[in-house]
């Protein structure tokens, strides 16, 4: 089985459409899921909300009955790095914890949750066959790099920027923001879940008139980052089966 998780219906509304669904619920009676067979792989979608609370637990929930073998986050991230713009796609090397300080504990970093690493790495093996498949498909802009993942939606680039500098100074490459994958990569790491996050640059933070643009650019991203995926999942066809 393979969790496809996104952050709204839209983010997952290209599997869903192609999915030979068998089966339908919700969880607590409020976020959907659906599972079946897309690609010729057994697959569960959900969507989370704009929530690194809500996120953890509608992963959790999932991996726990379905038992994935792999994640793959999809939907929308925002970008304060010059060279990553909006359009293009990203794919997160790492995720960390943006508003995670329990260092008065000891013994722990900022964005570090106590007992847990400081950040959360993804299967380079997955990292680079998206982008082999893309140079040989869809040939789109995609960055990667790590990803912050907050529970504010940063509009101010200024204290965005001020986050980092003050908390990931060590943080290189092309930056990407989010507010749910978090608790999505937290969840994977707790149920020991390897995992992707490919998503398309929706908002260039502090460039406000991208904001009415923002929904359009995610919606026409998706196909695009569902014929990668499932691209993707033909290939690993024979790798688990």
């Amino acid at each position: 089985m393979i969790l496809i998780i996104g952050t709204t219906e839209d983010d997952i509304l290209y599997f869903k459409s192609r999915l030979k669904i068998s089966e339908e619920n919700k969880i607590a009676m409020k976020h959907p899921y659906y599972v079946g067979s897309f690609a010729g792989k057994d697959v569960c979608l959900a969507h989370t909300g704009y929530s690194n609370i809500t996120s953890a637990i509608v992963t959790s929930f999932m991996i726990s009955k379905y038992k994935p073998y792999i994640v793959i986050s999809v939907g929308a991230v925002t970008s304060i790095s010059p060279n990553l713009h909006q359009g293009d796609l990203f794919i997160a090397e790492r995720v960390h914890l943006g508003d995670m300080n329990l260092e008065a504990l000891g013994n722990t970093k900022y964005g570090q949750i106590k007992d847990l690493p400081v950040f959360y790495s993804s299967e380079d093996d997955y990292i680079r066959l998206i982008q082999t498949l893309n140079s040989r498909t869809e040939n789109l802009n995609i960055g990667r790099g790590p990803l912050v993942s907050t529970n504010t939606f940063h509009t101010n680039l200024k204290v965005a920027n001020e986050l980092i500098k003050k908390n990931f100074s060590h943080i290189e490459n092309k930056i990407a923001l989010d507010t749910e994958s978090g608790g999505v990569i937290t969840a994977c790491y707790v149920h020991d879940v390897p995992w992707l996050l490919l998503k398309a640059v929706t908002y260039e933070v502090g460039k406000d008139n991208q904001l009415i643009s923002a929904l359009r650019i995610g919606l026409e991203a998706q196909p695009h980052i569902g014929s990668l995926i499932e691209t993707l999942l033909e290939e690993l066809v024979h790798s688990f089966d």
